[in-house]
């Protein structure tokens, strides 16, 4: 029987492409904040199909260390369902919305992920429950005023996207050297 370590560097690579993703995206749209709404709700639409999909991916995996899997494919059912939806047509409220409460429910998630971590890493986990709860709060914005956040949409939700792909790849690169002792 292998042990448990060699599955987990195998797919450490597919949240490290996640997290890259989200970091570029988010990059993107705060560097560019005033290029169209079209534009971005395009971006946001094709990396939450990636993100979705990812995420579905790695939940149907059966490894030991996601033992929150349900949630896992929860997540990336929720990307790939605003992924399909967003479209041009959507008010900039209406996407303020949709990406406040899909980055509140991600960054929650990424909470639970460094606590769980916590016990297999020592104190780095702290790194990225700060990298959550700095989505959280960013998030939290975006859905506390949409009307503000019709005007800086780009950079808040840039902000949030660099910050959830911010977690995603730094905690692909302690997925890659974690070591569980059965």
């Amino acid at each position: 029987m292998k042990p448990a370590t060699s599955h987990f560097r195998r797919y450490w690579g597919l949240p490290f492409c996640i997290g890259l993703l989200f970091m570029l995206a988010g990059a993107g749209m705060t560097i560019l904040p005033f290029k169209t709404y079209y534009l971005l709700s395009i971006l946001f639409s094709i990396s939450f199909i990636i993100g979705g999909i990812a995420e579905i991916t790695m939940g149907i995996l059966k490894e030991q260390f996601f033992e929150s899997r349900a949630w896992r494919i929860a997540a990336g059912l929720t990307d790939l369902f605003i992924g399909i939806v967003i479209y041009p047509e959507i008010s900039i409220a209406g996407l303020s919305y949709l990406l406040a409460i899909s980055l509140m429910f991600r960054s929650v998630m990424m909470m639970g992920l460094s606590f769980s971590l916590r016990l297999y890493d020592g104190i780095s986990w702290l790194w990225l429950f700060t990298a959550s709860i700095l989505s959280l709060l960013l998030a939290i914005l975006l859905l506390w005023n949409p009307v503000i956040t019709g005007f800086t949409i780009g950079i808040f939700t840039g902000m949030a996207f660099f910050g959830v792909g911010l977690f995603i790849f730094l905690f692909s690169l302690r997925l890659r050297k974690i070591e569980i002792m059965k």
